[in-house]
């Protein structure tokens, strides 16, 4: 294609919506298939950027799943916010709407956990406050990499 078509087709300006330019490449192809096969290299590269590099996945400790959870719904009890938590050495991060809404509760019991990923999944009664009933709730609670207790329902 000589410089005078290029010119030509630059000048035309953009084409139609849903049509492409069709612009042709020396020795063959479209811009379109070069600056694909440019690109899709650099997106796995991107996308795998991380992969199996760093520390390895450690799955969560049933038991001191359990002891977190614990130690979280007490605090809770006792008058705790989750800020007071994200003090703490190492810091726990929570994430319960009720909680973080303003609920008390008065008392809770745990059931058995059992794995979820990397993390332990355990059901828990709470007894709230306001309404003087028990409602179940399930609690994702994770110690590695860092410690979190977020509510599942």
């Amino acid at each position: 294609m000589s410089n005078g078509t290029w010119r030509a087709r630059a000048a035309a300006g953009p084409p139609a919506p849903g049509r492409t330019a069709g612009w042709r490449i020396p020795g063959g192809g479209t811009a379109a298939a070069l600056v694909g096969a440019a690109l899709i290299p650099a997106l796995l590269v991107v996308s795998t950027a991380g992969c199996g590099v760093g520390r390895p996945v450690v799955p969560t400790d049933p038991d001191r799943a359990r002891a977190v959870l614990d130690g979280v719904l007490s605090a809770w009890r006792d008058g705790a916010t989750p800020a007071d938590l994200r003090k703490r050495n190492p810091p726990v991060h929570v994430a319960d709407e009720r909680w973080l809404g303003g609920e008390q509760i008065e008392r809770f019991t745990l059931g058995a956990g059992e794995s979820f990923g990397t993390a332990v999944r355990i059901p828990a009664e709470l007894t709230l406050a306001s309404v003087k009933r028990s409602v179940r709730a399930f609690y994702i609670v994770t110690t590695e990499p860092a410690v979190s207790v977020v509510l599942a329902d």
